[in-house]
């Protein structure tokens, strides 16, 4: 309602008063809440948007988690790798072969993949074989002979289960002898 105040001595003055609140599809003015149905449909909101946060974090720590482990099977792998390729003095014709570098298969070995940093248990852990045999290749030098190249190959296999799934690495090598 609109009105016109006027007083003695004074100018005309506009005053407008709100008899009462438009009526918002049949509620009442003094409802002014969400109805229980808003609010299921909320809360279903806001629970499928958790559950799939949770499955994706989920998700990505049981990746980081198998990352993390296949790296470090790598590292173990590396590891019998360099000692492969380092070990001295290494020449079979006069019997100067490391351990390292005798031919067969070598017993396996126990690898440890990961260990708990603060309890320093062992969560999981792995097999390391190494395999080393006496490689066929050979060259023609200058005289037109055939002549053994003196490389041994070695294949490195590192194996592990984590999560009831077998996980393997392998890697290959080979080394010339010293001469």
């Amino acid at each position: 309602m609109i009105g016109m105040g006027v007083g003695i001595g004074a100018a005309p003055k506009a005053v407008v008063t709100i008899d009462h609140l438009p009526r918002l599809r049949g509620r009442s003015s003094r409802a002014h809440g969400f109805t229980f149905v808003e609010m299921l449909i909320t809360v279903a909101i806001v629970g499928v948007a958790s559950m799939t946060t949770f499955f994706s974090l989920s998700q990505l720590n049981y990746y980081a988690t198998t990352t993390r482990l296949y790296t470090t099977a790598l590292a173990v792998a590396q590891e019998e790798i360099d000692a492969i390729l380092t070990k001295e003095p290494f020449d079979p014709p006069r019997n100067l072969v490391p351990k390292e570098l005798e031919l067969g298969t070598h017993a396996p070995k126990t690898a440890f993949i990961y260990k708990d940093p603060n309890t320093g248990e062992i969560l999981v852990s792995g097999t390391l074989n190494s395999t080393l045999t006496d490689s066929p290749a050979t060259m023609i030098d200058s005289s037109a002979a055939v002549v053994n190249m003196k490389l041994r190959r070695a294949l490195v296999r590192v194996t592990y289960r984590f999560r009831n799934r077998d996980y393997s690495v392998v890697m290959n090598t080979i080394r010339a002898w010293d001469e």
